[in-house]
């Protein structure tokens, strides 16, 4: 077992893994529309000056305020918000004094979101780049000298998260390094040492090179799943153009897909390589079905281990859910109100008394296991057979009950090796997404 294991798990314990289900929000100068790393000379950035980006955005405090709401309404607990971005001409979201980084915004945006997300109960993440990138692109430099080179945006990037604890300390509550420049593989660490509850995730660092790295994350998939909003069915060989990087392992792994490219208004993705693995497989889909998204989340919480689920939503520059995606935002509202119970600190159903995914005449069920209680179990079924009779595979144990978790009522079942249920119909699959039972083992 690598040194620090269990500090880990306690660490991810105290409510990370808990929480399942959070969002993971751009927002920025790049807000509705721009990107300092596209290559072109113009426009690089939607809001060309901090003067002028500030002069379009509304009061950090509203900011805050709209941007926790969303998160409150789906039944979501946590959010990762970027408080500087390499596609964001290194701007940051509050009144730095360090060197360097030569745009900063003059009102505190990560203190009004910290505060909100103190006073309502959820939790904040920062997200900043793990490494020096696109700094020199069009429209640039846009960082000082101090930070052009990997040594100095070491040290720079260090110095921003001491100044970070130092403002607002544990209202922090971890850290979203974009990669891990060498250079920082002590920087987690130090993070720890710093706020020893905070958790550190590091995107796509799925081998834990780095001492103290608590979370790794999916964003890019090795190929096409089937279904198509099951994330993590495309986790099935090493990603070669990423270092040979080998699927997520299973504790602790943050899903994070996008809806809309990461921002609101951003360029779509021109790496033809990634787009039929990474983001077009999915961007689209939650806008012509609203419950894409609900499926989607439970095939990436209960097909795999003690995973989370982050979705990237850029809100508009009020703080606002696009009213594009208004739909499936009314549609998770709609399913969690009754669902999150199946959701909420629980676990995914790799070897539990369940097994996850296909089952007959074309059924999908994804599993979730309660973790306060291991022999509770819940099925969802986003694809219902075909025949109406559903069959899951029960890795030998023995079942002592199914209830609808909707409706509370009891389900007639049998087991014959495989549990066999007959509900009474299965409009709940197209009406909310899935079809939700609570399944009680021996």
């Amino acid at each position: 077992m690598l040194p620090g294991h269990d500090a880990r798990i306690n660490r991810v314990s105290r409510w990370f893994a808990p929480a399942r289900f959070g969002f993971f929000y751009h927002w920025g100068l790049f807000t509705g529309g721009g990107n300092s790393s596209n290559g072109s000379a113009a426009p690089v950035l939607c809001h060309a000056s901090i003067a002028e980006f500030e002069a379009a955005a509304p009061a950090p405090e509203v900011l805050a305020r709209n941007l926790v709401a969303t998160v409150r309404r789906v039944g979501a607990k946590y959010l990762t918000f970027t408080v500087v971005h390499s596609c964001d001409g290194w701007a940051v979201m509050y009144p730095t004094q360090i060197p360097g980084f030569i745009r900063a915004t003059t009102r505190d945006y990560v203190g009004a979101l910290l505060a909100e997300g103190a006073r309502t109960g959820v939790k904040v993440i920062l997200y900043m780049p793990g490494g020096m990138g696109h700094w020199d692109t069009p429209g640039g430099p846009w960082v000082g000298e101090t930070l052009r080179t990997p040594e100095g945006y070491a040290a720079g990037l260090t110095a921003l998260v001491e100044e970070l604890v130092a403002r607002y300390g544990a209202q922090i509550g971890g850290f979203w390094l974009d990669g891990l420049d060498p250079l920082l593989n002590d920087l987690p660490a130090r993070m720890h040492r710093l706020l020893p509850e905070a958790v550190v995730l590091v995107n796509n660092r799925t081998r834990f090179h780095s001492p103290e790295v608590d979370v790794s994350t999916t964003e890019f998939l090795s190929h096409l799943p089937e279904p198509l909003y099951n994330r993590p069915g495309g986790l099935l060989k090493p990603i070669d153009w990423i270092d040979g990087m080998l699927p997520p392992m299973r504790d602790f792994n943050e899903d994070i897909p996008t809806c809309n490219e990461w921002w609101h208004g951003a360029p779509l993705y021109i790496w033809e390589f990634i787009l039929p693995f990474a983001y077009r497989q999915g961007t689209g889909n939650y806008q012509r079905d609203p419950l894409f998204w609900i499926r989607e989340m439970l095939c990436s919480l209960g097909m795999r281990g003690q995973w989370n689920y982050a979705m990237g939503l850029g809100p508009l520059l009020d703080g606002t859910v696009p009213p594009e995606f208004e739909p499936m935002m009314a549609a998770m509202e709609a399913f969690m109100a009754w669902a999150g119970e199946a959701l909420t600190d629980t676990t995914g159903g790799e070897a539990s008394g369940l097994v996850p995914g296909w089952c007959n005449d074309g059924a999908f069920c994804p599993v979730t296991v309660s973790r306060q209680n291991p022999a509770v179990h819940y099925l969802h079924v986003t694809e219902a057979p075909t025949t109406g009779v559903l069959r899951v595979q029960t890795n030998f144990r023995a079942v002592r009950s199914v209830a609808d978790l909707r409706t509370g009522q009891p389900v007639p079942f049998m087991q014959h090796g495989a549990l066999e249920i007959t509900p009474a119909a299965w409009g709940d699959v197209a009406t909310y997404g899935a079809a939700v039972f609570r399944v009680i083992m021996e």
